[in-house]
């Protein structure tokens, strides 16, 4: 997945901090996997607990020790290749989905980074406790996320995806007298269609992104 690491500030985004905020390995069925297999050796890395939860980066998202975003950035990316590679093998269908939180720049310039904080902090809780049980959510940097989703076709995924942006634009996060209501744009892209590169999978979420932004924000494309 060298190629992420490009001049395109979209492509390079698994470059920066990443936090692996969920992976719940679903009970029952046999062809579920925890990205502790892509390494092995990544659920030991600091911040990284054995149940896929970076706990560190979830409870404070302002402060990510360089390691630790090393540590999780491989994390991240072994996951996505692995998955892609064994779902493609077995020919099952595997979904990404990028968020990005609209204008969060404006909530830093307005309220402060301490505020962002929080809010980052609060939508990556919430979108860990609706994320369906064999997903991994992570934390791409700044306001942005990705959700790896195994078994999902087009549909279900386009499901899953309106199902965060619900959850988002439902929110309403207080602070002292600021209450803050986020929304979120997400790109939607799967595995159907010849692609086998992880690169090419994220790019096409990526490509997705802009289009539900450059549509106006707050919707999902695919």
């Amino acid at each position: 997945m060298g190629s992420l690491h490009a001049e395109n500030r979209r492509n390079a985004l698994l470059g920066r901090e990443t936090a692996i905020l969920s992976c719940r390995a679903a009970s029952g069925g046999s062809r579920v996997f925890c990205p502790d297999r892509y390494p092995r050796h990544a659920a030991q890395q600091p911040g990284a607990h054995a149940d896929g939860q970076a706990g560190a980066d979830l409870q404070d998202p302002g402060q990510h020790r360089s390691a630790d975003r090393h540590a999780q950035r491989r994390y991240f990316e072994a996951a996505l290749a692995g998955y892609l590679k064994e779902f493609n093998a077995v020919k099952a269908t595997l979904g990404l989905l990028i968020l990005d939180l609209d204008h969060f720049k404006s909530i830093n310039d307005n309220y402060g980074h301490d505020v962002g904080d929080i809010v980052l902090k609060e939508v990556a809780l919430r979108m860990r406790a609706i994320s369906r049980d064999h997903d991994i959510v992570a934390r791409l940097g700044g306001e942005e996320f990705a959700v790896i989703t195994p078994y999902a076709n087009r549909e279900q995924l386009l499901g899953v995806a309106e199902r965060y942006r619900n959850m988002v634009e439902a929110l309403a996060i207080k602070h002292g007298n600021i209450v803050i209501r986020p929304t979120v744009s997400i790109g939607v892209a799967t595995n159907e269609g010849e692609m086998d590169n992880a690169d090419d999978l994220f790019k096409s979420a990526d490509q997705k992104l802009y289009q539900a932004k450059n549509a106006g924000r707050n919707r999902v494309a695919a």
